[in-house]
């Protein structure tokens, strides 16, 4: 290998690591803020966190989904439809993590709040 190899070798190197690193960062960092459950594509009911461990049952037209909280962790534990996806689905705890139940139009978010730097959210030119 030539000297030029080894160099672009080691920045590619570099650059993965750090992008790991800042992945890994971001959901250390995911500060959740409420638990959101859609029915229908519209917002049914909100839970601020942290949340009193509870159990709880959705329905709508589709279906049933039932709902667990427990010591800041969600899951579904029982739905109605035929596959099972949405039960069998990992609990979820950090911000942006969801599990959906496709055939029932249900799905439970955990919203994590808007890190907002130096008063800007968003820049455009």
């Amino acid at each position: 290998m030539k000297k030029n190899d080894i160099l672009l070798l080691m920045m590619y190197i570099l650059l993965t690591v750090g992008m790991t690193v800042y992945v890994i960062q971001d959901k250390i960092n995911a500060t959740a803020d409420q638990i959101q459950i859609y029915s229908d594509g519209e917002v049914i009911k909100n839970i601020p966190l942290p949340a009193k461990d509870q159990e709880f049952e959705v329905k709508n037209d589709h279906g049933f989904i039932k709902i667990s909280i427990k010591e800041g962790v969600v899951s579904v534990t029982d739905a109605d439809c035929r596959d099972q996806i949405c039960v069998h689905t990992k609990p979820i705890k950090l911000g942006g993590e969801m599990i959906v139940c496709l055939p029932n139009k249900m799905y439970v978010e955990i919203k994590k709040k808007q890190r907002v730097e130096n008063g800007v959210d968003a820049l455009s030119q």
